[in-house]
């Protein structure tokens, strides 16, 4: 428990991976290859426990189950030739010198190695820095074992969870034990109260002699969010106002948590409050027409995401940290669990309250994958497609008592037209009358809003109903998280195992949104920060991938083709190729190979960011708010698997001369337009002139 704490304390990726185990009790319980013979449970005469598949769910996404935190969950099968001792072994670990330990209890390291050789027969890895690259670990607990016996052995099959950083699979370190009472103006407040109030209940647990010892439990948070206020003192009812001062203090509220409630759902009401999210990130409670710069449709939209560090360790009657011990009374170990609040870059999050419906991802591409008649195809194993066009977002509407005023379609985009510029609340049919060449676009997953009344899992607890603001933020945040599986094109990709996608933030270590690391360097592009440490950052944003299908063209006439027309390869005539995100990686390893299925969805609208840059003369990427991902983000596109399709860009070989009246060009041009050039262009595709 001692190593596993020790790993729970690691302050960035680099020190995670070069982890290593100094504790002598700490034991290989099981093996495949017979590696590491001479670190088996000495106890157990070195028998031999054979792991014979493994696979493990990562839902990266946003979900409806688990909120803005991930769902990460396993199994895999042993296999021992001759006898039925597995659980011995496990007990006989347990063993600390003096007694026996809960070991159901016991911390578990799941460790994966990848070994072969490179295109030119080189043995990979090659140095201790490699080692580490290429070695993927991951603590687990164990949830349930079953039992076979049969004729090759006996076989174990095992499911299990991160031990450190998934919260779901125990209401006691989940959820709220008895009815709190909070009074906070700040999103830091609060949370540093909700501290008070859980600790107030474990010594009250150790008074009553119902414990030795307590859960801990603490909140870090990312400065910008932190110093949020989730009071607008406008608008603060007497009711709800602060009843601990002799006068009305507006600028706190009093919030009331029921028993058993989730904290990842209080977090999201809290988050709704928030003015980081109701004020920086939607535009809310503000006149948008007073700062022309306050809204940019290209932007970024920055959510949040709750990661968990869960240590073994308690909490004393004195409300001082104790190391690891058992508790004799409910015989099991406590647990010191952190919550981690931090903000997550989306570029998907398509309604009407959020400015980025024109976000270009292309910047921030991670992967690249060709498939049909793309000849570059080296990952996809299998590819199938869902497509819903039922598919639409729900809105609550009537936040509010009363409209600010009444509009129509018309009279809002006229108004639109004559400042000059796009504002919140802007769809793309709108838009499109704002600038016409945008309803040219084909878009194979275009936007489509449905207005409901009243949402009683949005306005219901923590002060949402009497907050318009707060009602707006909190349905913003449900859609994104009922969003998961639910998109109108989504896609199931069968690949050869990649090992950059294997999840490792809050698995092997767990970010620190407080302190400064490459993982909260956003300048570091994800790409980057995948060559450096082997895997991408999942949990600092959406990780983007680019599809690309060409398909053939069946032809009534065409005896020079038999009938058939081919696209070529820098082309993708097929619209379903296009941006996609990662919702979850299904990873397998079983019979000597190693796949992945990624589930992925479509960017709705992804086709038109550019032309809408180029139309609004504007740039495509966000230049204020609380978080810049970074403008070389990505940019560089270079991709860890087969070739960029797009071809890659070369700022120092492009030609500012104007090009000349019917100039053909090349396949495969890179060619540059300038959006700030009143002078119109037409460019001829397949024989279609375009303007």
């Amino acid at each position: 428990m001692t190593d596993y704490n020790r790993l729970m304390d690691s302050k960035d990726a680099t020190d995670a991976m070069t982890w290593m185990p100094t504790n002598p009790r700490s034991f290989v319980v099981a093996q495949d290859g017979g590696v590491y013979p001479e670190r088996r449970q000495p106890g157990t005469l070195k028998l031999n426990y054979h792991i014979q598949t493994v696979q493990f769910d990562s839902v990266i996404a946003p979900n409806k189950n688990s909120k803005s935190s991930n769902m990460i969950k396993g199994s895999m099968t042993i296999l021992e030739p001759y006898g039925v001792t597995l659980i011995d072994t496990l007990i006989a670990a347990s063993w600390d010198g003096k007694t026996y330990q809960n070991y159901c209890e016991n911390p578990y390291m799941l460790q994966l190695e990848f070994k072969g050789y490179d295109d030119n027969g080189e043995e990979i890895p090659k140095g201790e820095s490699d080692v580490t690259t290429y070695t993927k670990r991951f603590p687990i607990r164990l949830l349930t074992m079953k039992v076979e016996v049969t004729t090759r052995g006996t076989e174990y099959k095992i499911d299990f969870v991160p031990s450190g950083g998934h919260v779901l699979q125990s209401t006691e370190l989940s959820t709220t034990p008895e009815v709190f009472n909070i009074t906070a103006g700040t999103v830091r407040e609060f949370f540093k109260e909700l501290e008070e109030k859980f600790l107030n209940f474990q010594v009250g647990l150790i008074t009553n002699n119902k414990a030795t010892q307590g859960d801990g439990f603490f909140f870090k948070i990312d400065p910008v969010i932190a110093e949020s206020k989730i009071v607008n003192e406008t608008k603060v009812s007497l009711a709800k106002a602060n009843p601990k001062v002799k006068d009305i203090q507006l600028n706190k509220s009093n919030f009331t948590i029921p028993r058993g409630t989730p904290i990842l759902d209080i977090i999201t009401k809290v988050m709704a409050h928030s003015d980081f999210l109701i004020k920086e990130q939607l535009r809310l409670e503000a006149n948008a027409y007073e700062n022309p710069a306050s809204v940019d449709q290209t932007g970024i939209f920055n959510a949040i995401k709750t990661t968990t560090k869960i240590e073994y360790g308690g909490i004393d009657i004195n409300g001082n940290r104790q190391g690891p011990d058992i508790d004799v009374r409910t015989n099991r170990y406590p647990k010191i669990v952190t919550y981690n609040i931090q903000q997550y870059a989306m570029w998907s999050v398509r309604r009407p309250e959020v400015p980025t419906l024109y976000t270009d991802t292309i910047p921030y591409t991670s992967k690249y994958y060709n498939y049909l008649y793309t000849g570059l195809n080296t990952d996809i194993i299998d590819l199938k497609i869902n497509f819903d066009s039922t598919y639409y977002t729900a809105i609550m509407a009537f936040t509010s008592a009363k409209a600010a005023e009444d509009s129509t379609e018309d009279t809002e985009y006229e108004q639109l037209r004559n400042t000059g510029r796009d504002v919140v609340g802007l769809n793309p049919a709108i838009i499109s009358k704002i600038h016409p060449q945008l309803a040219s676009i084909p878009t194979i997953t275009p936007v489509k809003y449905r207005y409901i009344v009243g949402d009683r899992s949005v306005t219901s607890g923590m002060n949402v109903i009497d907050r318009p603001a707060a009602q707006s933020a909190a349905d913003v945040l449900k859609s994104i998280y009922t969003a998961q599986n639910q998109e109108m094109l989504a896609l199931q990709l069968t690949i050869v195992g990649d090992p950059t996608l294997i999840k490792q933030d809050d698995w092997l270590y767990i970010p620190d949104p407080e302190s400064a690391s490459d993982f909260n360097n956003w300048s570091i592009s994800a790409s980057t920060y995948a060559r450096r440490n082997g895997h991408y950052p999942m949990d600092r944003g959406e990780v983007i991938v680019r599809v690309n299908i060409n398909s053939p063209v069946d032809m009534d006439i065409d005896l020079e083709n038999q009938g058939l027309a081919y696209p070529q390869p820098q082309y993708s005539p097929s619209l379903f190729s296009g941006q996609y995100k990662i919702l979850t990686v299904n990873n397998r390893f079983a019979n000597g190979k190693f796949e992945q299925v990624l589930s992925l969805v479509r960017i709705t609208n992804d086709e038109a960011p550019t032309a809408y840059s180029q139309a609004a003369n504007t740039g495509n990427r966000r230049t204020d708010g609380p978080v810049e991902l970074g403008y070389n983000n990505d940019q560089d596109l270079v991709p860890t698997n087969p070739t960029n399709p797009l071809g890659d860009y070369d700022p120092d070989n492009v030609s500012n001369e104007p090009l000349p009246i019917d100039t053909s060009i090349p396949p495969g041009t890179t060619l540059i337009l300038n959006p700030s050039s009143d002078a119109p262009w037409t460019v001829e595709v397949n024989g279609d002139p375009r303007q």
